[in-house]
């Protein structure tokens, strides 16, 4: 079993077939992307039936370079063998995006057979949960007070795909709102701030609970940090 985040794109799944008709456990060599008699057969734990990829019904591609994804053409997915010499019985398997992101999905089960000689080859992957943050920044700056935020996903920061950035300051001591307002991007950076003034600039030796929120991947992401003028 594998671990892969859940939406992951572009994977290179690598696998090892052992040749069935030897008892000596060596790796089968050979095996073409057309090879007759070639199935891919992938189930999501949520799904009722496989999605079968099979070379009779040309569902399988070839990859032209390995290690290097390539999106297969539409209910399709690619086979190819790694190094016949180096990686006896070594082979790769690009699927479609899609499988890889079944909405609800906590696990995939991938299996290849059907070719001469070939021993089926199962391989389970279990999704985990893509692990989205922010880092609030507070600086005070005369009048002013300067918040700036980045969004990582999986530890590294997010420069695309940001929308709705919003930011909301509310006063702990009796969760009165100061403030709800959007938030602007840095350029094209994928960092946004907000420059408060007047009345939505901090109290003095209050303090509030900051809460961002973004829509990122397709879902509302919301971050909160305790901050005081004070800081």
């Amino acid at each position: 079993m594998i671990a892969l985040p859940w939406g992951i794109e572009s994977y290179c799944l690598q696998i090892q077939v052992l040749d069935s008709s030897k008892a000596t456990g060596e790796g089968k060599t050979g095996i073409a992307y057309n090879s007759e008699g070639l199935i891919v057969a992938t189930l999501a734990d949520n799904e009722s039936a496989p999605v079968v990829y099979d070379a009779a019904s040309s569902k399988i591609e070839a990859i032209a370079a390995i290690g290097t994804y390539v999106a297969p053409t539409s209910s399709k997915c690619r086979f190819g063998e790694i190094s016949s010499t180096y990686m006896p019985g070594a082979y790769q398997i690009q699927l479609p995006n899609a499988r890889l992101a079944v909405a609800g999905a906590r696990e995939l089960i991938v299996k290849a057979f059907g070719a001469a000689n070939m021993a089926q080859t199962d391989y389970r992957i279990r999704f985990t949960t893509p692990a989205y943050y922010a880092d609030i920044f507070f600086n005070r700056s005369g009048t002013q007070d300067e918040y700036t935020v980045c969004w990582f996903h999986d530890g590294v920061l997010e420069t695309t795909g940001i929308t709705n950035a919003s930011i909301k300051a509310t006063l702990r001591a009796d969760a009165s709102v100061l403030f709800t307002t959007s938030m602007v991007q840095v350029g094209s950076t994928g960092v946004f701030k907000y420059d408060a003034t007047g009345a939505n600039v901090l109290d003095p030796g209050e303090a509030y609970i900051i809460e961002v929120t973004a829509t990122i991947d397709g879902a509302t992401r919301t971050w909160r940090r305790s901050i005081g003028r004070d800081n």
